[in-house]
This record gives structure tokens, C-alpha cells and sequence, in this order.
């Protein structure tokens, strides 16, 4: 087992606890926790569902194995054990030997008793399904942009594709590897940890690779975005996304790198690493800093909230009495009627006689003004032909169908999917 301190798992405690926290403000002020409902948000199913929950009790399980484990740690205490190399974790015969080849290291595991023993055996078994669950969700969002990205001329179902089937393998692959780690590694406490850290450490990080190559493409895909007319809102939300990831992916690295470099020199080699207390201890607190500010950002790309809307801000919707409908063939529309009538009568309106305007300083009135008949008047002939006249062709409204995916037409986050009938629209 490595050799970490009881404070550095403090830190894990401390940290899970307060993004735990976290997580509930987030989602009260997201949607007041409708979306952990079975049949909330705009795609009720088991997809989302399984994707909200599973990414959702991963925190839970990993506050209850920092506090557990840093508590067991604490109750065991120090002891002094040789530093040799040829037994690096067994206690010293005495006083006599402390310059020589002893150092103060938390107590090894196979010398803590029996029922703090089986209790850590249970913290390992939920530490490697909390892993699990949150392995499961990055799996999902690399498959789901794998799948956005290599769309061609026909827009493809999510849940007929490859990548739903990657996704689905790697699910089964995680829910079932890491407490199988677990299992056939609980009869050495020693390395344990380093088992799971292995496995766990090496998913990470080939998922964490792979997903380098959706960042490499992003840009290209939101130029396409943009290109192809998609709504402001939706371009916001995929450049935000791009943004958040830049930075998320360095704290995943840092999350996973650091129990891989604990993992392979606690199963390999001399453990020069391992029995150094500050190596053991630093590389713990960056794996838990790592891993709780990623959790932090992709709760804000799960579940992204809307200052606005969470404000009350609304479009301010156009002013009708600004707005002049014509037909198509150059008649004015009802509502129009009036404004237009009162624009052409106004410069007669303001001569007409003891009007305030047609009074001369002499208050002398104006005289009257003559109107031209042939100006306001239509022959009946021309009314009848007008009115028989057949109504031209009605102009095309219709645009033309957009080359993004509905998934992408509609987006909001990863896990917040639609259905996609046959013909593609929603």
C-alpha cells in the first residue's frame, strides 16, 4: 500500500466533502433538482438517467472513502520501520537502530487489527466503484463527440452506432474490471491500492489521450458550426465547452498521472517512491486537486446553467407597431391602414380652416384647400379588373435543411440528448 500519510487523505476527504456540497448548490439553482427526477429535463429515458446517476454517486462514495480511510489512518498512528530495502515495510527491533536504518512511516496495513483490516478492504471496494461510475461517464462524453465529429452526409442515430457500442463495452468493461481488481487483489493489503491504482490510472489516462484528439478537432468542427448558420446560443454553449476542456483535460492528467507513477513503483522495483513519506503525500494531494476541480468543471458541462433565464431575462419580442405587413401584391394590410391613412391626410389635416397652423399672424384664415378627384377616385372598370385578378405565386418561406445534427441543432450538454426520427428532424 502506499505510503501516504493520514493528512494527505484529509485532503481527499476535505476536498470530496466540499464538492459534494458543490454539487447540490449547483443543481438546486440548476433546476431545483428536477433533473435527478426519472422523467425530468427535455429527454426523460434510461440513457440520461443512467448518465446522471452514475456520475452523481461517484462523489458520495468518495467522500465516504476519504473520511474512512483517513480516520482508520489516524487511529493507526506511526511506527518506525526499516529502510534497508531488503524488508522496507517491517518494524524495527529497537532504539538502537533508529540513525541506521529506521524511519517514521504510517503503519503498514498487515499490522493493523483485524476489523480495522476488513474495514479497509470495504473502503478499497468503494473507492474502485466510484471509479467506475466516473470512468462511465468519461466514456460517454469521448464516444458522444467521437460521434458528432465523424458525421457525414447522413445523419446517423446514436443508439445504432459504433461509438454507442464502444461506449457500451467500456461501460461494461469499468463496472466490472475495477471491483474485480479489488477482489482478486484483497489478499495483500499491501498492494492493494497500487492494483487499483494501476488499472484505474491506466483507463484514465488512455481516455484522457483520446480525448486529446476531439480538442484537436473542435476547432474545425465549431468553424463548421458556425458556418452552417446554427443559433448563437448553441455556438456559446460549444465554445464554452471547448474552453472548459482545455483546462479540464491538464487536471484529468493530474488526477490519473500521479496513483499511475504510485502504482507501477508500489508493484515494481524498489519503491523509492513509496517509502519516501513527502513523494507519497504530494502525489496523493495533486491526484485529489487534479480530480476535484475536473469533477468541478464537468458539472458545469453537464448541467450548464443560464444566468439569464435564472434571472428572468426574457427576448424582448418586436414592436407591431413598427412592423408594416404588405402583401404580395403591394396592398398595405389592415393594421397598416390606419398609420398610412393618417400620413397621407396629415398635410391636409393641418391647412383645413380654423386649424391652430392655418391662422396667419393677421389671424386671417387660409382658404380652403381644392382636392383633385382623379387623385382619390377609381373607375369601377379598373376595381373589377383589379379584383379579378389572379393572385401571383406566394413567395418560398421555406429554409433549407441544415447539415448539423439535431444533437448539435439542439445542443445543451453531453448527457442532455433527443430522439432523431428517421428523417433526422426532431
Amino acid at each position: 500500500m502506499s505510503n501516504g500519510s493520514a493528512t494527505a487523505f484529509l485532503a481527499w476527504a476535505i476536498l470530496a466533502s466540499l464538492f459534494l456540497a458543490f454539487l447540490f448548490y449547483h443543481l438546486w439553482n440548476y433546476d431545483r433538482l428536477k433533473c435527478l427526477r426519472w422523467n425530468g429535463g427535455r429527454q426523460p429515458g434510461a440513457f440520461k438517467r443512467l448518465m446522471t446517476y452514475s456520475y452523481l454517486m461517484a462523489t458520495p462514495l468518495l467522500v465516504v472513502f476519504g473520511v474512512g480511510i483517513s480516520t482508520l489512518k489516524f487511529k493507526e498512528g506511526f511506527v518506525f520501520v526499516q529502510h534497508d530495502g531488503a524488508r522496507p515495510f517491517a518494524p524495527c527491533a529497537g532504539l538502537r537502530t533508529l540513525s541506521a536504518v529506521c524511519a517514521v512511516m504510517p503503519k503498514p496495513p498487515d499490522l493493523w487489527t483485524k476489523s480495522h483490516q476488513h474495514f479497509l478492504l470495504g473502503l478499497f471496494f468503494i473507492f474502485s466503484a466510484a471509479w467506475a461510475l466516473e470512468q462511465v461517464t468519461h466514456f460517454e462524453e469521448l464516444a458522444f463527440w467521437l460521434f458528432l465529429l465523424d458525421q457525414g452526409p447522413e445523419k446517423r442515430e446514436w443508439f445504432t452506432s459504433w461509438e454507442y457500442r464502444l461506449w457500451s463495452i467500456g461501460c461494461v468493461a469499468a463496472i466490472l474490471g475495477m471491483p474485480l481488481t479489488t477482489l482478486i487483489a484483497r489478499h495483500n493489503l499491501l498492494t492493494i491500492d497500487a492494483w487499483i491504482f494501476l488499472v484505474g490510472g491506466c483507463s484514465s489516462t488512455v481516455t484522457n489521450v483520446l480525448f486529446l484528439y476531439v480538442l484537436v478537432r473542435f476547432p474545425s468542427f465549431l468553424r463548421h458550426v458556425k458556418g452552417e448558420g446554427a443559433d448563437p446560443d448553441v455556438v456559446v454553449r460549444l465554445s464554452t465547452f471547448y474552453e472548459l476542456n482545455l483546462v479540464r483535460i491538464v487536471f484529468r492528467f493530474a488526477a490519473a498521472l500521479p496513483l499511475l507513477v504510485l502504482a507501477v513503483d508500489g508493484i515494481h522495483g524498489e519503491h523509492v517512491i513509496n517509502r519516501s513519506l513527502f513523494w507519497s503525500d504530494i502525489l496523493l494531494m495533486i491526484s485529489a486537486i487534479g480530480q476535484f476541480i475536473s469533477s468541478l468543471i464537468t458539472v458545469n458541462i453537464f448541467f450548464p446553467r443560464s444566468v439569464t433565464k435564472e434571472n428572468g431575462y426574457r427576448h424582448r419580442a418586436a414592436s407591431s407597431a413598427t412592423a408594416t405587413q404588405t402583401h404580395p401584391h403591394g396592398y398595405t394590410s389592415r393594421e397598416s391602414e390606419p398609420a398610412m391613412h393618417s400620413q397621407m391626410h396629415a398635410p391636409h389635416l393641418a391647412s383645413l380652416p380654423d386649424s391652430p397652423k392655418s391662422m396667419s399672424r393677421d389671424r386671417t384664415p387660409s382658404p380652403p384647400p381644392s382636392f383633385a378627384r382623379h387623385a382619390y377616385t377609381r373607375s369601377s372598370s379598373e376595381l373589377a379588373i383589379e379584383l379579378a385578378r389572379p393572385p401571383g405565386p406566394a413567395r418560398r418561406t421555406t429554409l433549407p435543411e441544415s447539415a448539423l445534427h439535431p444533437y448539435v441543432v439542439n445542443y445543451t450538454s453531453p448527457i442532455d440528448l433527443i430522439d432523431v426520427p428517421p428523417d433526422g428532424v426532431p
